[in-house]
């Protein structure tokens, strides 16, 4: 990674939550890299598992009335994407004590439609998330399911921590490591859902 270089539009993590909050909370707004992210929701780890839960509970149902709504689809075809977004929002707060998760509705030349789903926290990060996936292979239990709903499910994935950057490219594409910097400081998460790509089941 020695020669790889920062990519345009990257922030800083803890700027977002040092300086934007006040913007999130007052217009329900979030601009990050370049790119407008709304519906923003706030997360608080320090509350205790029950209150974790019911939290990722929250977030998990508006990114299925989001996708119903985008896709025109029964809740049935939004499973997938329920649970990615609930595991990114209780790892955020179990691993980071918190952090916050924002949308984005995309829409590709064919006309085919996306929803985004950008999760942000102050945590130390990860230190290699490829060697971390593989392990969650194998091992059995609830403790290793949020990373594999998180990688799996969406069509297009994007991950940044401590300084490295992770994709993943197609519904079924492999976590590889991307030449090109992350954010330092917090991690950074993109999951894309397309639409074709919700309507399989």
């Amino acid at each position: 990674m020695g020669g790889a270089e920062k990519i345009p539009g990257t922030e800083s993590v803890a700027r977002v939550f040092d300086e934007k909050l006040p913007e999130i909370r007052g217009i329900g707004e979030l601009r990050f890299g370049g790119e407008l992210f709304t519906s923003p929701v706030l997360l608080d780890g320090e509350k205790g598992s029950g209150e974790i839960e019911k939290q990722s509970n929250t977030v998990e149902e508006k990114a299925k009335r989001l996708g119903k709504k985008l896709f025109d689809v029964s809740n049935v075809y939004l499973i997938n994407l329920g649970d990615a977004v609930y595991e990114a929002a209780f790892n955020t707060m179990k691993h980071a004590s918190g952090g916050l998760i924002a949308f984005r509705e995309l829409e590709r030349e064919d006309g085919e439609k996306g929803l985004q789903v950008l999760c942000l926290d102050k945590g130390e990060g990860i230190e290699d998330l490829v060697a971390e996936h593989r392990r969650s292979w194998s091992k059995v239990g609830l403790e290793r399911r949020g990373l594999l709903k998180i990688v799996s499910a969406p069509s297009e994935l994007v991950v940044e921590s401590r300084g490295r950057t992770y994709v993943k490219e197609g519904l079924d594409g492999e976590l590889k490591q991307a030449d090109r910097v992350g954010v330092a400081d917090g991690t950074v998460v993109k999951m894309t859902f397309w639409e074709k790509d919700v309507k399989k089941i």
